[in-house]
């Protein structure tokens, strides 16, 4: 079966509009660089306007890890993805797997 993730949402009307059309994922820019970036607050509102079980990953280009881990704490995100350098990538990587889902919810309370 194919699936389809649809990346760059700016607006959560949009992006519901995409997940009740079908698509399996979204996908949210936090590359500052790019015309489709979106903050958190942002991202957070078209995060809770997804319905459950639509995929919601993060793509960050060059970021400093404590973005990375802050997004991943205020936003509920499930993937995320680096575009730059490889060590980068380890880097985005291991601070997704590495946070807790109670850390996460400590820092929200």
């Amino acid at each position: 079966m194919t699936k389809v993730k649809i990346c760059g949402f700016t607006n959560a009307e949009n992006a519901l509009q995409a997940a009740l059309a079908g698509v399996d994922a979204i996908g949210l820019v936090f590359y500052d660089k790019s015309p489709r970036h979106v903050s958190i607050d942002v991202a957070r509102e078209i995060v809770a306007a997804l319905p459950p079980f639509v995929n919601r990953v993060g793509l960050f280009v060059n970021a400093n890890p404590s973005l990375i881990d802050e997004v991943l704490c205020e936003v509920a995100l499930i993937h995320c993805s680096s575009m730059e350098t490889r060590l980068s990538v380890i880097v985005c990587n291991t601070i997704c797997l590495s946070l807790s889902q109670l850390e996460c919810l400590q820092r929200l309370i």
